[in-house]
């Protein structure tokens, strides 16, 4: 039997519902502030300017305006035209956590 998010969809392994805080810190990568301000987020053929919170090597914390689904495949296009694959990993209190297809190289923002 697996998680259930807010809307009783089932999780994938890598995903976790946020309805509480973390106990502990689970991160294995540095996470950065301020290196990217603002990022545009592409979810089912929409386009929104999103506020970068932190963002790793791994993934990004982000403030959107789309309302995204957790599982949800998007894409997000940092500063110097750079696109990123990800999935919406978890959702709590108007933030959205994202896990990139593939481990970005932090120096090249």
């Amino acid at each position: 039997m697996g998680f259930k998010d807010e809307r009783g969809t089932g999780l994938a392994g890598s995903m976790i519902p946020r309805t509480t805080g973390r106990l502990y810190n689970q991160r294995g990568e540095e996470r950065y502030g301020g290196v990217v301000d603002d990022a545009v987020i592409t979810a089912r053929g929409r386009q929104q300017l999103v506020r970068v919170i932190n963002i790793s090597a791994e993934g990004a914390m982000i403030a959107p305006a789309l309302a995204l689904r957790i599982g949800e495949p998007v894409t997000l296009r940092l500063p110097g035209e750079i696109i990123v694959k990800a999935s919406v990993r978890w959702i709590r209190s108007g933030r959205i956590g994202l896990n990139f297809a593939d481990p970005l190289r932090i120096e090249a923002l």
